[in-house]
C-alpha cells in the first residue's frame, strides 16, 4: 500500500470518491453532508496546489483520500472541549474513501505522525477503524467537534512527549493557601489561576475568603470576579477559562499556578477532565429539590450503589443525580493538557480549627454581615445564597430570621466551616500525586526545592 501526496493526475479519480461518499451520506442517514455539492473541483485543486491532500492507494487504485491541515478544517461549526491549547498541531481529517483495506488506516496514521507529533484529528461515532487506528497510536478522546450540518464527531489528540507545566498548591479553607501560592509566585516567576467555586463571582468578598490586591503582593490572578451573583457558572465553564489562562501565562514565559480548595475544580484543570459542557436540565433540577437530602442520596445509591460520594452532601448528590439523568459519564475520562506538580498544605487538626475560629472572627469584624446584607437588598436572591453554602448560607438564614440569634449563628458556622474542612481534606487525599507541606514547619523552602526539580 502506498501513502503519498495527491496530484492533479488524481483530481479525477478524487473526485469520483467524493461523489461516491455524498451519495452514501444520502443513504446512511446523513442527507445533509456536502448537500450542496461540497467539495469543490476549484476547492480540491486548491488542495492539491497546497499539498493539504494525499492518497493512500495500491496498485493505482485510491482507496482514501486524507487532508492534514494547519488551520481549522472549515466545516467545524463548533470545537467542544476539543484541543483548546495553542501547541502547533496539524489535523488529519479523513475527507472520504471507497471502502476498507486491511491495516489501510493505522498506516495514514503513522504516515501522518512522520509528518507532526503534535498531530490530533477526528472521526464519526461510528467510524471504529479510525477510532482504533487513532488509539493504537497514543491516541486520546479529548471532546467532540460540530461540522456545519449538526453532526457530532469525535475528537483526539496526541499529547506531545512534553506537556507545558503547570504547580497546584491545594487546601483546606483557613490553610494559608492562598498567601504561600503568592509567595512560590513571586519566587519562580508565576502567575495564579483562582480555583474557587465562590470567588468566580462578584461582590462576593469577604464570605468567599478571597484575596485582596494587598495580599496579591502585584502578582496577577485570573478568574476572581468573572460573573455576578446569581448568574449560572459550571465547572465546565471554570476548566475552559482555566485553560485559557493557562495558555496566556505560558504565552508569557510565565509559570502557571493554580491555587484553591475546591477540589472539583482542581481536578478538572490538573487531571483534565472531559467535560461535555451541556447545560442543565433546569426542570429535572427543580424537581429535585422538593425531596430530602436522605431521599435523594438513596435515589442515587439505587442507580449507583458503589458510589463514594458524602451521603450529606447535597449539591454532590443532586449533581451525580444530573449527570446520570443527561447520560454523562459519572467518572469523567481525563486527558491532562498539563505536567502538574500537586501540593498540598496541612495543618495539625487542633491548629486549624484555631486558624478557622480567628478567621471567622477577623471576616465578621471586617464587615462579612454586612456584604451578605448588601447583596440580599441588592436583589441577589436569597435561593442564591442559600446555594452557596457555609457563611453566605447560614448568615443569609439569620437575616431572615430562621437562625433566631448571632450566638446561634456563631456557633453553627464553627461547626460547618470545621465539617467542611475536613471533607476538603479526605477529598484532596484521594489524590496520591500530591505532596503534602507541612505548614507549621518550612513550607517554603521546601516547596522551593520541589518547584525548582519540577520546572529543571
Amino acid at each position: 500500500m502506498n501513502i503519498r501526496l495527491t496530484t492533479a493526475a488524481d483530481l479525477d479519480q478524487v473526485m469520483q470518491i467524493y461523489h461516491n461518499a455524498r451519495l452514501y451520506m444520502r443513504q446512511t442517514g446523513n442527507p445533509t453532508q456536502w448537500a450542496s455539492g461540497y467539495p469543490f473541483r476549484k476547492t480540491v485543486e486548491e488542495d492539491i496546489a497546497l499539498g493539504r491532500s494525499y492518497v493512500c492507494e495500491e496498485n493505482g487504485h485510491i482507496y482514501a483520500v486524507f487532508m492534514l491541515l494547519t488551520t481549522e478544517e472549515p466545516t467545524y461549526a463548533v470545537i467542544d472541549g476539543a484541543w483548546l491549547n495553542s501547541l502547533p498541531y496539524l489535523t488529519l481529517h479523513r475527507v472520504a474513501s471507497t471502502g476498507e483495506k486491511r491495516g489501510m488506516v493505522d498506516e495514514i496514521v503513522r504516515w501522518a505522525l512522520q509528518r507532526s507529533q503534535n498531530l490530533r484529528g477526528d472521526t464519526h461515532a461510528d467510524n471504529l477503524p479510525m477510532q482504533r487506528a487513532f488509539e493504537r497510536n497514543g491516541f486520546q478522546r479529548c471532546g467532540t467537534v460540530w461540522m456545519a450540518d449538526g453532526t457530532p464527531r469525535i475528537a483526539y489528540h496526541r499529547p506531545p512527549a512534553d506537556l507545558p507545566k503547570m504547580v497546584v498548591v491545594a487546601g483546606t479553607n483557613a490553610s494559608g493557601k492562598s498567601a504561600l501560592g503568592v509567595e512560590l509566585a513571586k519566587r519562580f516567576g508565576g502567575e495564579i489561576i483562582s480555583a474557587d467555586s465562590r470567588q468566580v463571582f462578584r461582590r462576593l468578598d469577604l464570605g468567599s475568603g478571597k484575596i485582596t490586591p494587598e495580599e496579591m503582593q502585584g502578582v496577577p490572578h485570573h478568574l476572581l470576579d468573572v460573573v455576578n451573583p446569581g448568574d449560572f457558572y459550571s465547572m465546565a465553564d471554570f476548566q475552559k477559562q482555566a485553560y485559557q489562562a493557562a495558555e496566556e501565562i505560558l504565552a508569557r514565559g510565565n509559570v502557571p499556578f493554580l491555587v484553591g480548595g475546591t477540589g472539583l475544580y482542581v481536578a478538572a484543570v490538573a487531571d483534565g477532565y472531559q467535560l461535555s459542557g451541556k447545560m442543565p436540565d433546569l426542570a429535572y433540577r427543580a424537581e429535585l429539590e422538593n425531596y430530602t437530602t436522605e431521599a435523594l442520596y438513596q435515589m442515587l445509591l439505587e442507580k449507583i450503589p458503589t458510589t463514594d460520594v458524602e451521603p450529606k452532601n447535597r449539591n454532590r448528590v443532586m449533581r451525580m443525580l444530573e449527570k446520570i439523568h443527561d447520560g454523562d459519564d459519572v467518572t469523567p475520562s481525563k486527558c491532562p493538557r498539563f505536567q502538574t506538580l500537586k501540593l498540598g498544605v496541612t495543618w495539625p487538626r487542633d491548629v486549624l480549627g484555631q486558624r478557622i475560629d480567628a478567621r471567622m472572627t477577623r471576616r465578621f469584624r471586617e464587615g462579612m454581615m454586612e456584604e451578605v446584607s448588601t447583596l440580599l437588598k441588592e436583589g441577589v436572591s436569597e435561593e442564591f445564597m442559600l446555594k452557596l453554602g457555609l457563611e453566605y448560607k447560614l448568615i443569609t438564614q439569620y437575616l431572615t430570621g430562621v437562625i433566631p440569634s448571632e450566638d446561634e449563628l456563631n456557633r453553627l458556622l464553627a461547626i460547618a466551616i470545621k465539617q467542611f474542612a475536613k471533607r476538603q481534606m479526605t477529598w484532596f487525599r484521594r489524590d496520591q500525586d500530591i505532596h503534602w507541606l507541612a505548614m507549621d514547619q518550612d513550607p517554603i523552602q521546601e516547596a522551593s526545592r520541589l518547584i525548582q526539580d519540577f520546572l529543571s
